[in-house]
């Protein structure tokens, strides 16, 4: 694909198993409590997470129940580090 986007996938039959990508457009992998979520960026996983890796320019990540893995544009693995995000759902709901 070319130009700017953020995609993920789902898949039938697999409902534990997300693909993400980045390309000129924010994604970010929430950590959350049992869960696991993606997102644009912090604000749209505030108010479920505030531990966030943070895809780079072409990254893709195999995002599971279990935890994600993160892989470069060439298929190579990456480490992305979970950061404790100071924004919280709380804050955005007040206003």
């Amino acid at each position: 694909m070319q130009g700017a986007f953020a995609l993920v996938a789902a898949f039938a039959g697999h409902p534990r198993l997300l693909l993400g990508a980045r390309q000129g457009a924010p994604l970010a992998v929430g950590y959350g409590d049992g869960e696991m979520l993606l997102g644009s960026d912090a604000h749209a996983l505030a108010p479920l997470t505030r531990r966030i890796a943070y895809l780079e320019e072409g990254d893709w990540a195999v995002v599971a129940v279990e935890g994600a893995r993160f892989l470069a544009a060439d298929g190579g693995p990456v480490e992305r580090p979970v950061v404790q995000t100071a924004i919280s759902g709380a804050v955005l709901g007040k206003g």
